[in-house]
Formats: C-alpha cells, structure tokens, sequence
C-alpha cells in the first residue's frame, strides 16, 4: 500500500484520488448531457463548468458554459448566477492576457459575454448590463437593460431601474413601485432611499 507523510510527521496510508464519473468516459458523460438537455438544473450546472474547464469530452467553449449555466440560473441556481458573473468579469478582463487593456475595451468584453448571458435569461447579467452603462455615463441604455428583466423582481435591479426613473422624473409611477418592490425584497439601498424621500417629503 501506498503511504504519505503526514502534517506531523507520521506515515499514513496515500488516499486514493476520487474519479467523478464522467472522468471515467464518454458512456458515463452522455448521460449527465442528456440530463442537462432534459432540463435538469444540477446537470446544466455541471456541463456548463465541465466546458468552462474543458475535459475530455466537453473542449472548452465560454460560450457553451454560459449557455448552460444560464440555463441552469433561469431555474434559480444560485451557483450558476455566481459563476456566470464571475467568469463573465475574469473573461471579459482579459486579466490573463494583458493587465494593461484600458478600461473601455475591459468594459466592451466584459459586456460581449453578459450580452451572451442575457439572451439565455439572465436577470443579473441585465443587472450588470445596466451598470455597465451608468459606468458609460449612459443612462437610457442602462434603463433599457435593467427594464428588460424588471418582471424577475431581481432586488438589485429595482433598486437601480428606480433610481434611475426618479432622476429622469419623479413622477414616474413604476419607480414608486419598483422602489417598494425592491425594499420589500430586503435590498438595504432601496429602504435608505425610501427612509430619505419621506424625510424630504417626496415620497
């Protein structure tokens, strides 16, 4: 048998390395893809990191791995939503490649990919989209992006799209109502806000 040394010095027995089944080949692969295909949110997860790592039998395809993630976030895995965010940003950087990009070429391939995202459904892809464009100083196209996904009630984006309305005009209905939605929805901005336009008798 096999051993290695211990953190204090003592001789144990080498642990085996743990083999995920679809390590072991493609008649074990097929299954957990027709699992992803038949909609199970688990197996989407996994496919979509399987091609963001890029295995045997899964070669690595940004583009396939947020296609399956998304699929998976649309079913709310929260796993998945993180994971798209962040390889969206990693991605989109181009951190590995070369440090000294501008920051406008980082935002328009960081913006390549939650486009990407986006189209599959995801709400904090339209999020990020949004905040992409206020970074741009663009406000009308980062309503239009957070207005795309106000139905998922995603807190973040309410707190957003409302402040932006109220800045366009305070009048707006759906600002009200998108601020409350988002404050019943425990995003802490939204209840400041609220907190503050009653101080100021706008509310």
């Amino acid at each position: 048998m096999e051993r290695e040394e211990g953190s204090k010095g003592e001789i144990l027995p080498k642990k085996k390395k743990r083999i995920l089944p679809w390590q072991k080949g493609p008649e074990y692969q097929e299954p957990l893809f027709q699992r992803a295909k038949n909609g199970s949110q688990y197996a989407q997860f996994a496919v979509g990191i399987l091609f963001v790592i890029g295995v045997t039998g899964f070669p690595r395809s940004i583009e396939k791995g947020i296609f399956w993630l998304s699929e998976a976030e649309r079913q709310g895995n929260l796993d998945a939503r993180h994971k798209i965010i962040d390889l969206c940003l990693k991605e989109g950087s181009l951190a590995k490649i070369n440090k000294s990009v501008q920051k406008s070429q980082r935002l328009e391939n960081a913006e390549k990919y939650f486009i990407k995202a986006e189209e599959r459904g995801s709400v904090e892809a339209a999020y990020r989209l949004g905040k992409l464009e206020l970074e741009r100083d663009n406000r009308e196209k980062a309503i239009f992006w957070l207005e795309k996904r106000v139905e998922e009630e995603y807190p973040s984006s309410e707190y957003l799209l409302a402040k932006l309305l109220f800045e366009r005009c305070e009048e707006d209905p759906r600002a009200k109502k998108l601020l409350e939605s988002a404050a019943n929805h425990k995003n802490k901005e939204a209840i400041e806000l609220i907190k503050y336009l009653k101080e100021k008798s706008v509310w």
